[in-house]
């Protein structure tokens, strides 16, 4: 799998590094559904940090992304199915221009209609997703 999922222990924090081989077809059905049974153990609020970085550079990363978000807008209704009704806090990591389209592009409806934020490094999108857990609202 191009994208390793992993729960930070004892935090509401689900952390996916995606890397290659990517097959955005594949890891996104997978990584959603590994991030639907980490959820379903979490009570409350959710951080999803999704750090896009290591593929952002790659000739064909913006055709990928599309294909990505086409498969992530599936995940949102497969984890509302599951019983997940609210979004995840979703924290997108990467400098370049495939991080800022898909954290823009979240927001429209046919790609999940959430909110989702953009940071440059890992420290900042952890340091963003603990504020976001303990603030009201």
């Amino acid at each position: 799998m191009g994208i390793k999922v992993e729960r930070f222990p004892d935090e509401s924090i689900v952390h996916a590094v995606v890397d290659e081989p990517f097959d955005p077809e594949q890891d996104m059905r997978a990584m959603f559904a590994e991030f639907i049974r980490l959820r379903l153990a979490i009570q409350g609020d959710v951080a999803l940090i999704l750090n896009v970085d290591r593929i952002s550079d790659k000739p064909n990363a913006f055709s990928e992304m599309m294909v990505a978000l086409a498969h992530a807008s599936r995940g949102i209704k497969a984890s509302r199915e599951a019983g997940l009704m609210r979004p995840p806090i979703t924290i997108f990591v990467g400098s370049g221009p495939v991080a800022a389209l898909a954290s823009e592009a979240m927001e429209q409806t046919q790609y999940g209609g959430a909110r989702a934020h953009l940071c440059n490094s890992e420290t900042e999108a952890i340091a963003l997703a603990r504020e976001k857990l303990t603030s009201p609202g």
